[in-house]
């Protein structure tokens, strides 16, 4: 009736008949209805009818982050700086709201018509509040971005969410995961062993950006940046061309 172009997102039927996926679709829509802000894909509505459910979202015809890094291979440290300033700050304003992304990725980064840019997909959002549990052990998420933590199966926070990010960046300058393999051995990795070097994959990585991404990627929550605030002041510390 508002002759305005929107996405759909269904929830798949044989999956509409399980009440905990039904309910993290439910979670998904009061997460993106609560956050009003420029870098979190809108949800206009949540409708359900006969069993089947979908999200109302804005439509966005940019493509995501992980076509853009398919093809262009890595971008240059400003734009990743800059993507990943978005990001945090998106990521702060949903964590300040109890949330926990718990699958940030490239894919899961939307871009509009006109360059800017949304985080997206918060199916499997935690939120502090939330009455939906995930069994201990139980691992969510995809496993190439998963902090050690998450990929252990433990109690996550949002300095899970800044790993990730941190894994993200790192795909964005060296057009390269720091870990790969199968996904136990992914996992693994996460767990035990020390990302490559990314300035050895691509020597126009400044020391500087080479810390904020390590940092990122500490194994210890308590080693990495403490919140997307001090995050964002490290990466605006920056010079950049």
């Amino acid at each position: 009736m508002l002759e305005r172009q929107v996405a759909l997102k269904e929830l798949f039927e044989e999956l509409a008949h399980d009440e905990e996926h039904a309910e993290r679709f439910r979670v998904e829509a009061k997460a993106l209805a609560s956050l009003n802000h420029p870098n979190v894909l809108p949800v206009y509505d949540f409708l359900q009818e006969s069993g089947q459910f979908w999200l109302v979202m804005e439509l966005l015809s940019g493509g995501n982050l992980k076509d853009k890094i398919d093809r262009s291979g890595s971008l240059s440290i400003t734009e990743s700086i800059n993507i990943t300033r978005g990001i945090a700050s998106g990521l702060g304003y949903a964590h300040r709201k109890g949330f926990t992304h718990r699958d940030i990725k490239p894919e899961n980064i939307l871009f509009a018509a006109d360059k800017s840019f949304r985080i997206t997909d918060f199916g499997i959002a935690k939120h502090s509040a939330s009455t939906v549990k995930t069994q201990h052990g139980v691992i969510m998420g995809s496993p190439a971005y998963m902090s050690p933590e998450q990929a252990a199966g433990e109690n996550i926070d949002s300095r899970s969410d800044i790993y990730s990010l941190g894994i993200t960046l790192y795909q964005m300058l060296t057009d390269s995961l720091p870990f790969q393999g199968d996904t136990s051995s992914v996992l693994a990795q996460h767990i035990t062993q020390s990302p490559p070097s990314p300035s050895k994959l691509n020597p126009e990585i400044t020391a500087e950006v080479e810390v904020i991404v390590l940092k990122m990627l500490e194994k210890n929550p308590r080693k990495r940046f403490q919140s997307t605030d001090t995050l964002i002041k490290a990466l605006g510390r920056l010079k950049l061309t």
